[in-house]
């Protein structure tokens, strides 16, 4: 076992670290510290003369590798080898930059944060007998540098599938927690999110997973429990300030309510009493009968049963006994449905849910309260995350949407936008032209696809004849097989799919040139002996309304709608033929 604890120039790694050893020995374990910074001077004086820091980027590499396999080799001799290491560090423009690299992710196997108090960093910097290269920081710069360390690590660490412990050291709580950890696994994130996974019986392609506190309700179910005792909240808060939502917060709040008797039977029932639906959120999912619904909470999972009973609202709720339903659960949750061949559409209210909602298929940022500013950088951060028009606030720099859907569209960009436009009822382009753009628009709906199912094997259901070329498109971007459709061929197609080895668990893609009311495709996908099935057009009409239990994929939403007919403008209600145009046809 070998993890690695970091934090800011200061933060008190070395003492946390002396603490540890001690710990571990007292519980029966031993622990071998290795000092990075330490070790990594005296190997560089060792082969170059000179300190680390003097060496030039291709020396620094070969020490740091050597360093890895250094550890590597104390840890079959010492068991448990704990590093103290650094990710980043301000320039001489105070500009922060990673020193942190692949190697060492791929070397530990669990890692935690120091996150000390930016006060008590700068009281150290400014007595410390040592180097003074940090004397000009503020406690503004320590923060900063502790939420791009926070940020960038954990995004780095969530490509190798793991996490970040995020804690601070106050009291005896935080070695537990880290030997806990350590030695039993305690608070791994991924495997918890797997075994709340398979608590769960979905055959749907499509799965929305809502957070509960403040975006099935009003308020936060925690919150009104303490105002049922009047306790104040300020040491709840403490706990989460700066939004740190890692497996050692909600430890420290499941502490604190146990230490507390926070959640008894007359709380539940005032909490019950006083919590208010989000019923625009609850009416729209209401209505969406056709996609499974699962809630997922950090709160308490009984308690939310009975306030999802009040509300009427019958659906799975996702949670832990001990609370441990952190930002990282819930994004290993998403993951695992994710790998399970589900499309996951994500709604939640705060950074809690910020990595599931970043990880989800598709998500939308739910804004029934008052106006956050972190919120609002993230929208910025993220724009991918939706917002519902339903809701009183909305930030200028996120997308709207008036309902929620499985509706992706592609991001466009100089050669999409020159495809769509050729595409356009009014382009007046007709034939091969018309055609090519077609095709290659379906390769780019097809990218969208496989982003979001990586390791599916498809089949490709051309709705004829409009959705042809851009069938094609589809079908060559993955070389896949190909089927073709009419109106009088349902029979016909689903005796292929039955008889043919090569079909048989595949993913089917069902592809038109242009979704207007959508019947067409509702009842092909109905069809098709519920088999998996993904739905893509070129082009969907915005009065598209249908809530279909596929997810689909659009190269654009369009706001005009009109009969197709033989004729080459827009006139009366009427317009140009996709099929028509795409095949020379018209008059």
């Amino acid at each position: 076992m070998k993890f690695a604890i970091y934090g800011v120039s200061r933060s008190g790694k070395d003492y946390f670290i002396d603490a540890l050893v001690q710990y571990f020995f007292a519980n029966g374990k031993t622990l071998y510290h290795v000092k990075g910074s330490e070790t990594l001077n005296h190997m560089a004086l060792e082969t170059y003369g000179v300190k680390f820091s003097q060496c030039d980027d291709t020396k620094k590499r070969d020490l740091r590798e050597r360093f890895i396999e250094r550890i590597n080799e104390l840890e079959s001799k010492h068991k448990i080898v704990v590093v103290d290491g650094h990710y980043a560090f301000f320039d001489d423009q105070k500009i922060l930059f990673s020193v942190c690299t692949q190697s060492d992710i791929d070397c530990y196997d669990q890692f935690f944060y120091l996150d000390s108090e930016p006060k008590q960093i700068i009281d150290r910097m400014r007595n410390s007998s040592g180097s003074k290269y940090n004397d000009r920081l503020t406690e503004a710069d320590i923060q900063l540098w502790q939420d791009y360390e926070i940020e960038h690590f954990t995004e780095e660490l969530l490509k190798r599938d793991k996490e970040l412990h995020i804690i601070r050291y106050e009291n005896e709580s935080a070695l537990q927690y880290v030997f806990d950890c350590a030695t039993k696994d305690k608070y791994n994130s991924k495997i918890i999110a797997r075994r709340m996974v398979e608590e769960l019986q979905i055959n749907d392609v499509c799965v929305i997973l809502t957070d509960c506190d403040r975006t099935l309700s009003f308020e936060d179910s925690a919150e009104l429990a303490l105002d049922c005792f009047n306790q104040p909240k300020t040491e709840l808060k403490e706990i989460f300030q700066n939004d740190r939502y890692s497996n050692y917060q909600m430890a420290q709040a499941n502490k604190y309510f146990n230490e507390t008797a926070l959640f008894t039977e007359d709380s539940m029932k005032y909490v019950v009493q006083k919590i208010r639906a989000n019923q625009n959120l609850i009416d729209d999912l209401l209505e969406i009968q056709e996609i499974p619904i699962v809630g997922i909470t950090a709160g308490k999972g009984d308690l939310w049963n009975r306030i999802l009973q009040k509300f009427d609202f019958k659906i799975p709720v996702l949670a832990q006994e001990d609370m441990l339903v952190s930002k990282y659960v819930k994004y290993f949750v998403v993951k695992e449905l994710q790998s399970r061949g589900k499309y996951v559409i994500a709604l939640g209210d705060s950074l809690l849910d910020g990595l599931m909602l970043k990880q989800a298929n598709k998500s939308y940022i739910v804004t029934a309260k008052g106006y956050r500013e972190n919120i609002e950088k993230f929208l910025a951060q993220n724009q991918a995350i939706k917002q519902l028009d339903y809701f009183p606030i909305c930030y200028l720099n996120g997308a709207h949407e008036k309902t929620i859907s499985s509706i992706k569209s592609l991001t466009e960009n100089e050669n999409i936008s020159a495809h769509i436009a050729v595409c356009k009822s009014d382009s007046a382009i007709t034939g091969k032209k018309l055609r090519e753009s077609h095709y290659e628009l379906g390769k780019e709906v097809a990218k969208m696809i496989q982003s979001d199912f990586a390791n599916e094997q498809f089949a490709v259901v051309a709705v004829m004849r409009a959705g042809l070329p851009f069938s094609l498109g589809i079908a060559d971007y993955f070389d896949c097989p190909i089927l073709f459709h009419d109106d009088n061929s349902l029979i016909s197609l689903n005796q292929q799919l039955s008889k043919n080895i090569q079909l048989q668990g595949k993913t089917l893609i069902i592809c038109d040139a242009v979704i207007n009311s959508g019947k067409t495709i509702e009842d092909l996908a109905n069809s098709l002996n519920n088999q998996k099935c993904i739905i893509a057009t070129n082009v969907l009409s915005d009065k598209f309304s249908k809530r279909l239990k596929c997810p689909i994929y659009v190269g654009r939403i369009s706001m005009h709608s009109f009969i197709g007919a033989r004729q080459k403008i827009v006139a009366n209600g009427k317009g140009p033929d996709t099929g028509d145009r795409l095949f020379n046809l018209l008059q």
